[in-house]
């Protein structure tokens, strides 16, 4: 199957639940339907859920080790909450994040977010504190 160039945002949660959001274009519109899996147990079964507040130009959807979901994309991050079903802020990043990035959970559970198209910048996502902080240089 081909399919066109666009945006699709695909994360594993715990226990094979999933979250897929998928567009024809290269952003998520605030307005993107966004699927949800609530587990393996129902593996053939999507279910349509809240979307997100922002739209978001290429994201990244990075899952915490406390089951959550960080999307970064744009200026700012969202968090979605698969058993609540429903997003709230993550904070406002140092740099715009769009193109060619990254975002990677690490050991100790922050989310390192570095590069894209207009910087080489890097920074790091702490879900204890919701915030984000520069990189050493």
């Amino acid at each position: 199957m081909r399919m066109k160039a666009g945006t699709r945002l695909a994360a594993t949660l715990a226990a094979g639940a999933a979250l897929l959001a998928l567009s024809a274009t290269s952003a998520l519109a605030s307005t993107t339907p966004v699927l949800s899996r609530a587990s393996a147990a129902t593996a053939n079964s999507w279910t349509a859920t809240a979307p997100m507040s922002t739209a978001r130009a290429t994201p990244t959807a990075t899952a915490l080790s406390n089951g959550r979901i960080l999307v970064v994309g744009g200026s700012t991050a969202e968090l979605y909450d698969p058993v609540a079903g429903a997003w709230s802020p993550a904070g406002t990043l140092s740099q715009p994040r769009s193109g060619y990035f990254v975002a990677v959970r690490l050991a100790d559970g922050r989310v390192l977010a570095a590069g894209g198209q207009y910087t080489a910048s890097a920074e790091l996502y702490d879900p204890a504190t919701n915030s984000w902080a520069p990189t050493a240089a």
